[in-house]
């Protein structure tokens, strides 16, 4: 079993708690308001998904030199499909209890899999990049080429089964690998002090750079659909500025944890923590903003915007806690960790 890399542990424990903030104040703190006002919540927004892709493909790289293709694949399904269909399932059976609807077979059959594809997207996305992935470097070990050729057939094949998502982190989870080819990290950590600061610096100036100027732009999710050239380059501006804010986070987080390297054992324990069960928060979290559950946590009588983003803090550590207490209980269980966590150690 391959040693874990605790400085991308804690980096996931952080960007798992910005998913479990960023839903608190979308469902439960600013809901039915327009939520990209939000300062914080725009922030969290101009990176948190983007790197969480990063980091899956930067990971994929030794994965994929670990693992064949079908036995990538055959890991792939175990750790992540398996565990989304299986959250799939139970949301679907609490929707028909919490709404008093009943169960039918058929339309069960039918549902059910365009269901389990429209929740937990980010992990469907990830699996479909992995696969196309491990694909394409059967023809193309660089993945330059192919890169290239797969976003162009991104622009051609409908937004269906969850593809949306797919085009979407396909780019970061590339930029992540080739962070990883070429280890850039390991490159940027023998600089001197002096210019490891210059850097640290720049990263943070460009940083808010692009939050301060290039959050107006058209929203990412508009990149592939071609309605019009304008739409289009702004989209395009949008989804850079997403790519440059994520690896400017990336950078400062990882030259932040290699200067206290020594203290970041102990000193970001709780991140770690929640990095290594990023997948069962980030499945479980659902639940907290289903309508039936986020409408009993909204607050619309009260008018102070700091007393409703402090609410959405707390609630947001509440949930957390909420949810490593059941990854807990379900790592207890040799079948339950399996299923629903994709844990196989």
């Amino acid at each position: 079993m391959e040693k874990r890399i605790e400085w991308i542990d804690e980096l996931k424990g952080f960007l798992i708690f910005l998913v479990v903030v960023g839903h608190c104040i979308q469902y439960n703190v600013l809901q039915g308001m327009d939520i990209w006002q939000n300062p914080l919540f725009l922030l969290i927004y101009s990176f948190h998904m983007p790197l969480f892709a990063i980091i899956s493909g930067y990971l994929f790289h030794s994965f994929s030199k670990r693992y064949t293709f079908l036995n990538g694949i055959k890991r792939k399904t175990l750790t992540i499909l398996i565990p989304c269909l299986a959250w799939a399932l139970c949301m679907y059976f609490f929707e028909l209890v919490t709404y008093r609807r009943n169960f039918n077979l058929a339309v069960f059959v039918k549902s059910f899999p365009l269901y389990a594809l429209n929740h937990n997207w980010f992990l469907w996305a990830i699996f479909y990049c992995s696969i196309v992935a491990f694909l394409c470097l059967f023809i193309d070990r660089k993945l330059f080429i192919s890169t290239f050729l797969i976003i162009l057939v991104c622009f051609c094949i409908p937004d269906y089964l969850n593809t949306i998502n797919f085009k979407m982190m396909y780019i970061p989870f590339i930029v992540g690998y080739q962070l990883n080819e070429y280890r850039i990290l390991e490159k940027l950590d023998s600089l001197k002090n002096a210019r490891k600061n210059v850097f640290f610096i720049l990263c943070l100036v460009v940083f808010v750079l692009n939050i301060v100027f290039f959050h107006k732009y058209e929203s990412v999710w508009s990149f592939f659909s071609l309605r019009d050239i304008t739409v289009f380059i702004s989209a395009l501006i949008r989804l850079i500025s997403n790519l440059m804010c994520s690896i400017c986070v990336l950078f400062v987080f990882y030259l932040c944890s290699q200067k206290h390297s020594s203290e970041s054992t102990e000193r970001f324990k709780l991140l770690s923590i929640l990095g290594k069960n990023s997948l069962g928060v980030y499945m479980i979290q659902s639940f907290f903003f289903m309508p039936f559950v986020s409408n009993h946590f909204f607050i619309c009588d009260m008018d102070n915007i700091y007393v409703r983003m402090i609410y959405g803090f707390v609630l947001s550590v509440l949930f957390t806690i909420i949810c490593c207490g059941i990854i807990y209980l379900f790592k207890k269980s040799l079948y339950l960790k399996k299923i629903f966590l994709g844990d196989y150690k």
